[in-house]
């Protein structure tokens, strides 16, 4: 084998062994634009190796924005599969990876999962890649788990100017490399710009982008901030549409102290920036000072005239919500100023979130529709909770508790506040038994405040003698014991094959394994001379009473071992005495016994509907109502319906 041949068999290897220390790989390696991709995730091993379903989210980076885009992924071999088309402008790609809730993501221990686009060749990289790369890791990084990496971003931008030095010309590129430099305060990179600075500086006409590199340098490295206002100024005024003139703005609607100086700004960002969509943020901002000094002033004409100047639907609803929020007095013990006007307000605010939660006329690119979902889900609980405070204070108690379990719910009851006023609107409408038992449960689940805390206990005093205290505090001492229980039989549970079997009951009929299928069923080996199997029948007549109900539970006894003459009459006549409703099926020749098995009797099987046996169970301790608990327990466990 030729030395060369065998070095590439090498880099191959070492390039296959990287790819497979990650979860996510994707075909083809060197992705181009325009290329059909195939992704392929295997979560065993991360945070989502539990999960049967996964968000897989893509971002594709030009020179100006960020698309996402979430992706199809089908479940095969213990992988999850997707494809995708890379866009003509795309430099680079991030794959955020998490649960369907979005909050548990495989980061790839922090360093997110992303690459590169290459030219045609599939060998260099396309100009400008690694600075979309380094805006990944600089500015993106969070939104799928990863962690900001400033110093990374720097070697992949001399990584670029290495790679393509035209690329080490374009302005906004050493722009970007600049603010990192000086961020990371890494002196020998910011060394690097003191001659591009120079020559700018004595530059006759410099360009925009020129104009603002001089500007950070003079602020940031030079520290001279007289200086940098000078060339801000000259921004503003050679270029008006530039971020520092959309900004300045914007400051004087924030200093202007008479709604008449606002609408003044208002109209002067019109004349200069009319109806660019891209500023319409800022627009908005503006608008919303307007509108609250009019809510505060009363002035609802005027407050409705410039609301409806708001295109932003989320915004809007912000507006109202802030608008209402201050009349329903800030909290229940808060005096309500207009809580009438209030509810109104908040009910459009509710409305206006609802309707772009199905239209999602307003989502930026940059977020998927699972992600905005999630950004107004989380506004409307916000919203649902002023709106229920308003309800409470225009006596409207049942209304506000449906709103304030919408908020409970959206932020998983892991709001405090939310959760206290929850259960005092609940304490009003369901009484205060009701009540104390859900602060118990929110109480065990870490979910209460020391407010709510106090409530419980204050409700438990009340509602209880020493007699029931005592009774609740078995029925918890029995949850515990349950849950230690069920947790033991998991670990014990079995899957093998139960042997079939064909034998008569007491009545001649036969009865076969086949004929049971698609039941979970419960098999007891037993004779009458065994103390232990006759002991424990008391408390399987009330397993079997409890199950009498159930389609898809059945009993079977089967009497194995049996001595005496007339065994079937004997059985017949001990079941009857009794007063046992057991189905006896009879072994008389130890056939089914032996298939099992069995060493000792009693012994009782667990058999799943599939014909598999999931639990095996020897003995009887002598307590009825553990047994029936470890029974229903493992039918449970083992696919049956558990009456209420």
């Amino acid at each position: 084998m030729k030395q060369n041949t065998l070095l590439s068999l090498i880099a191959v290897f070492l390039f296959t062994t990287t790819q497979l220390m990650g979860q996510l790989t994707w075909s083809p390696e060197k992705i181009i634009a325009g290329d059909e991709v195939t992704i392929s995730y295997s979560p065993q091993g991360t945070p989502l190796e539990n999960e049967k379903t996964i968000v897989v989210n893509l971002y594709q980076l030009d020179e100006k924005s960020m698309k996402a885009e979430e992706l199809t992924v089908e479940y095969k071999d213990e992988k999850f599969i997707g494809t995708f088309k890379v866009d003509a402008a795309t430099k680079a790609l991030l794959f955020g990876i998490s649960d369907e809730d979005l909050t548990t993501f495989d980061s790839r221990d922090k360093k997110g999962y992303k690459t590169i686009c290459y030219q045609a060749d599939r060998k260099t990289p396309v100009a400008g890649a690694y600075v979309a790369k380094a805006k990944i890791v600089c500015e993106y990084a969070e939104m799928v788990g990863a962690k900001l990496d400033t110093e990374k971003g720097l070697k992949l931008l001399d990584k670029e100017f290495q790679t393509h030095p035209a690329s080490a010309k374009n302005i906004k590129f050493q722009n970007f490399h600049l603010g990192l430099a000086t961020a990371a305060k890494n002196e020998a990179t910011i060394k690097v710009h003191d001659k591009l600075a120079s020559d700018l500086l004595a530059k006759e006409n410099p360009s925009e982008a020129e104009l603002e590199y001089i500007y950070k340098y003079t602020g940031r490295v030079k520290k001279d901030k007289a200086a940098a206002e000078k060339i801000k100024t000259q921004i503003i005024a050679n270029h008006p549409e530039n971020y520092f003139a959309v900004h300045k703005i914007s400051g004087q609607v924030r200093s202007a102290k008479e709604v008449s100086e606002k609408i003044a700004v208002l109209e002067e960002w019109n004349k200069k920036f009319g109806d660019d969509p891209s500023k319409n943020s800022t627009k908005n901002y503006i608008l919303s000072k307007i509108i609250a000094q009019y809510g505060k002033a009363e002035d609802w004409d005027s407050f409705r005239k410039y609301l409806n100047m708001v295109d932003n639907p989320g915004r809007k609803a912000m507006i109202l919500n802030s608008t209402a929020w201050p009349m329903s007095g800030e909290s229940i013990e808060g005096e309500a100023t207009t809580p009438e006007l209030g509810q109104t307000l908040s009910k459009e605010s509710l409305e206006l979130l609802k309707t772009e939660m199905k239209e999602m006329k307003a989502r930026p690119e940059m977020f998927t529709p699972r992600q905005y979902l999630k950004r107004l889900q989380y506004s409307h609980a916000m919203y649902a909770d002023t709106y229920a405070l308003l309800a409470f204070k225009n006596n409207q108690v049942a209304e506000a508790l449906t709103h304030q379990l919408i908020s409970c719910e959206q932020t998983k009851f892991e709001n405090g506040e939310m959760n206290e006023n929850y259960c005092f609107y609940f304490e009003k409408v369901n009484g205060p038994e009701e009540t104390e038992a859900l602060i118990a449960r929110l109480m065990a689940k870490g979910k209460a405040t020391s407010k709510m805390k106090t409530q419980h206990k204050r409700l438990f005093m009340a509602n209880n003698s020493l007699e029931s205290a005592y009774e609740k505090y078995v029925a918890l001492l029995k949850k515990s014991a349950h849950e230690l229980m069920r947790t033991n039989l998991q670990a014990k549970m079995i899957n093998t094959p139960a042997p079939k079997f064909n034998l008569v009951n007491l009545k001649g009929e036969n009865i076969t394994s086949d004929g049971l299928k698609g039941k979970v069923v419960v098999v007891d080996f037993w004779a009458t001379w065994c103390r232990p199997c006759t002991a424990s029948f008391p408390g399987m007549q009330k397993a079997v009473d409890k199950f009498a109900e159930s389609d898809d539970v059945a009993f079977v006894f089967i009497d194995a071992w049996e001595s005496g003459d007339d065994i079937n009459q004997k059985v017949a006549n001990f079941i009857s005495k009794n007063n046992y409703s057991f189905q006896v099926l009879m072994d008389t020749d130890a056939k089914v016994i032996s298939d099992f098995g069995v060493s000792g009797i009693p012994t009782k099987f667990i058999i799943d509907k599939n014909g598999m046996i999931k639990f095996r169970s020897g003995g009887f301790n002598g307590n009825d109502e553990e047994l029936v608990d470890e029974l229903t327990t493992m039918i449970e466990l083992a696919g049956g319906t558990i009456p209420n």
